[in-house]
């Protein structure tokens, strides 16, 4: 699954936050009106934080 964490319940009570990295991401939008598709990936890093003591 990209773009997705997965944790049990348990982890959820040590979960902190959540940052998506997409800065370099570009706009999906404009580049699907025309025929020049993106040559590199269109999805970003999902890091979550917890606290596990």
């Amino acid at each position: 699954m990209l773009d997705h964490i997965v944790a049990s319940r348990a982890l959820l009570a040590y979960y902190q936050g959540t940052q998506i990295h997409n800065e370099i991401v570009p706009d999906e939008s404009g580049a699907f009106h025309t025929d020049a598709k993106f040559p590199e990936s269109d999805h970003a890093p999902v890091v979550a934080t917890f606290e596990l003591e």
